[in-house]
């Protein structure tokens, strides 16, 4: 018989395991010493565990490596198991394919948000995408909101890409990608109203982000998320630069070193949670907490 410590060494698994298996009866000693406690196990044991520790290489629960040696299960029994776990594990590679592409989409979106960029307006449409369609796809779910569209041999768009669908009578609807469903599918989010939209309305890619205007000729001007204006003000000037709403930050070394507090007239903003200038600050959303009066 071996002692614990040189059966773990022989069978290449920790002695930590072999007190787990036994307390959980898995694999429980041939002999227990009564008085020092110390296990025992025989070599007709090491085939047992080598069994053991196969299955659970396949990914089986220790609940069903149990039942798998410890019960007599029929052959038919069995193979169902392993083709169920081969089920689960093929499945598990289409998900790792598929963030594997994701991230490499959003390497290739990161590259893109970090290129120059000379935008030029979309016509019939006031958010000045660029719109040279590379791609072009149907619309095969609505879901509220939330728009699958499919890409029949043609390259998927991009994660966070913008997508333009043409409606009637109505400026162009703005999607953007969120995820992968797979070689051709991709869900998006819509940046508008979805009434009117009917499965099968062909969806063009534009091969850039939702871009929105930034430098001088925004401050204090109001926009929405797609960049166009909704303060009633005057259009911004064409030539204003764009930038990506998923650009990173710049770096703190870029960033304003200069401490400037902006000040609102409100004396209880001022002094309880005053907002610098240049720099970021949230509004509570709820009603009556003042957002028009900071906006204004």
């Amino acid at each position: 018989m071996f002692r614990i410590g040189l059966f773990a060494r022989l069978c290449q698994v920790s002695t930590s395991a072999l007190r787990y298996y036994d307390e959980i009866g898995l694999l429980k000693p041939d002999y227990i010493d009564q008085f020092t406690g110390y296990r025992y196990y025989t070599g007709e044991q090491v085939a047992r565990l080598n069994r053991i520790m196969a299955l659970k290489d396949l990914g089986f629960a220790l609940d069903d490596i149990w039942q798998m040696v410890h019960t007599e299960l029929p052959a038919a029994q069995m193979k169902q198991m392993l083709l169920q776990r081969q089920i689960e594990l093929e499945a598990q590679i289409v998900a790792a394919q598929q963030q594997i592409q994701q991230i490499a989409t959003r390497i290739k979106q990161v590259d893109l948000e970090r290129s120059p960029r000379h935008p030029s307006p979309v016509k019939g449409s006031s958010t000045m995408l660029n719109a040279i369609v590379t791609t072009t796809g149907r619309i095969a779910q609505i879901l509220g909101a939330v728009i699958d569209v499919e890409f029949r041999d043609t390259k998927l768009p991009a994660l966070f890409e913008a997508l333009r669908v043409p409606l009637p009578g109505k400026p162009d609807l703005i999607l953007e990608v969120q995820l992968h469903l797979g070689h051709s599918e991709v869900r998006t989010v819509a940046m508008g109203s979805t009434e009117g939209l009917k499965r099968g309305l062909p969806v063009h890619a534009t091969g850039k982000p939702i871009q929105v205007p930034v430098g001088e000729a925004t401050l204090g001007r109001i926009f929405n998320v797609l960049g166009e204006p909704i303060d009633g003000k005057a259009n911004i000037p064409m030539h204003t630069p764009r930038r990506s709403i998923h650009a990173e930050a710049p770096d703190f070394e870029g960033q304003q070193i200069k401490v400037e507090l902006f000040e609102t007239g409100l004396k209880v903003i001022d002094l309880l949670a005053p907002i610098t200038t240049g720099g970021k600050t949230g509004i509570f959303g709820g009603a009556g907490t003042g957002k028009t009066i900071i906006i204004t």
